[in-house]
């Protein structure tokens, strides 16, 4: 088993070339974007004829990573630069979330946007996402589209509406969804299809779909180098939200949460076009769940190769379940700890880092 490296259209996912980098970075992380940078000595002669100027144009190529066949990580390459002394081409790429700063959420892309409003009422919170998400990537013109994949509609109480005088990135958009109560995760899972395209699974909702065992300490535990970190540095246990209007008259919602044996550390949320007092709230709800208590994060390495205990980077699912067993440790209270992957990267070698947060409650 080993790594391979491609580079493939953006668009269409299509036209599959492997090529053979001499250094190579990713990193894949939920609810947000993932990036790399990979460097090639285009001075190799195998390496010369695959890697030229047609085959790494910023925006219509993509570099795709994957590890014995299961791809891990894609990147749209943004910028490249060559360096004549050393005989080196050094690409820097990221997933289609970077992308996503630079589309917006309209009902037209022409003539007369500004006058056009977009609703989509009776969905879930995981739908209205995909449905930004195929405006961002799926409208009728061909250089608009990538090689997305979705799930189908699930009905629910909410409704969005996007007016195109706001010209709103669908990024923020995404943002929004996902920081209201109840929110999804998201996660974009790059895979190949049967023919050896490239596509990205659209994930959104709960991404608990996959379990992995590993043992933190006795021998043969599968981890390496584990960090345990806690922090109060985004803690808030009241929140203000200030929404549509100016002055005394703005729309203000304010809400108590986390823990209450904590000093006060207080947060304001900005959403100025929003007059909605029950969306102030959602928002609020929702900030005050995940940044209420302190970050408590573990970071470590598992080999890519899962030979030896059944868990590597391609049994890796971000949003998935990591759960970890201690025995004996001096820090670390004994026994199973539901954790969920929330970031894993690589590069050549055989260590993959990889990030976990604990399961919150209502995930």
């Amino acid at each position: 088993m080993a790594w391979n490296v491609w580079l493939v259209d953006t668009t269409t996912g299509a036209n599959r070339v492997k090529v053979f980098p001499q250094s190579n970075s990713w990193k894949r992380v939920i609810n947000a974007g993932g990036s790399g940078q990979t460097v090639f000595n285009i001075r190799d002669l195998l390496t010369a004829q695959v890697v030229n100027w047609n085959s790494t144009r910023p925006l219509q190529k993509t570099i795709v990573v994957d590890w014995d066949k299961t791809v891990v990580y894609a990147g749209i390459i943004w910028g490249r630069t060559y360096d004549r002394r050393s005989g080196t081409l050094t690409v820097t790429h990221a997933d289609p979330w970077k992308l996503m700063g630079k589309r917006h959420v309209l009902a037209s892309n022409g003539d007369g946007f500004q006058k056009q409003v977009l609703t989509w009422p009776g969905l879930s919170l995981a739908t209205l996402a995909k449905r930004v998400m195929q405006r961002c990537f799926d409208p009728a013109s061909d250089r608009y589209k990538l090689p997305f994949t979705y799930a189908a509609d699930v009905t629910g109480p909410h409704t969005r509406t996007y007016k195109g005088y706001e010209a709103t990135t669908a990024a923020d958009a995404m943002h929004e969804l996902m920081t209201t109560d109840g929110g999804p995760d998201i996660d974009i899972r790059p895979y190949w299809t049967l023919d050896h395209e490239l596509r990205y699974d659209f994930r959104a909702g709960n991404l608990n779909t996959r379990t992995n065992e590993l043992y933190v300490t006795g021998p043969g535990g599968g981890i390496f180098d584990l960090d345990f970190e806690d922090s109060a540095d985004d803690l808030a246990n009241i929140a203000f939200a200030l929404g549509q209007g100016s002055e005394k008259d703005v729309k203000a919602r304010v809400m108590f949460g986390g823990d209450t044996s904590y000093p006060v550390v207080e947060s304001v949320l900005n959403l100025s076009g929003e007059a909605s007092l029950a969306k102030l709230d959602a928002a609020l709800y929702e900030h005050v769940t995940v940044y209420g208590e302190l970050a408590t994060q573990m970071t470590f390495d598992i080999d890519a190769d899962s030979t030896e205990t059944g868990v590597g980077v391609a049994t890796l699912m971000i949003g998935g379940k990591a759960d970890l067993y201690y025995q004996g440790d001096i820090w670390v209270a004994p026994g199973r700890h539901g954790d969920r992957v929330i970031e894993f990267s690589g590069d050549l070698s055989n260590k993959i880092k990889v990030s976990t947060q604990p399961m919150r409650l209502d995930a």
